[in-house]
């Protein structure tokens, strides 16, 4: 499968009905920009397994990525996946309880 083939189908299931997984709102790593040009976009989907790792400097697709990732966000879907997930984070032992650096926890 080619790169373009690829976005695709990333940019069908971000527009198309699969949910964003929140963890990635959760730990900030869903949108980085990374220097004056180049933003990389990460994360996976709530109900269906597609991790993704896009690293672009092209205007039209960062807008596209944002616009869809905005709306996720604002889906009722997507609002009971952060729920159900801040839940899920709720029960893990807090910062430093196990020795070293949790996962989630500010360094």
């Amino acid at each position: 499968m080619t790169a373009p083939q690829e976005l695709a189908i990333l940019l069908r299931r971000l527009e198309g009905g699969n949910v964003l997984h929140p963890d990635g709102e959760y730990f900030g790593t869903t949108r980085r920009i990374l220097d004056d040009e180049a933003v990389r976009f990460m994360g996976n989907f709530w109900d269906y397994s597609h991790a993704f790792c896009i690293t672009t400097s092209d205007p039209k697709l960062i807008a596209r990525l944002d616009d869809a990732i905005a709306k996720q966000r604002a889906s009722e879907a997507y609002i009971a996946a952060r729920e159900e997930n801040r839940v899920f984070h709720a029960s893990w032992p807090p910062c430093g309880a196990l020795g070293e650096q949790a996962q989630g926890c500010a360094s």
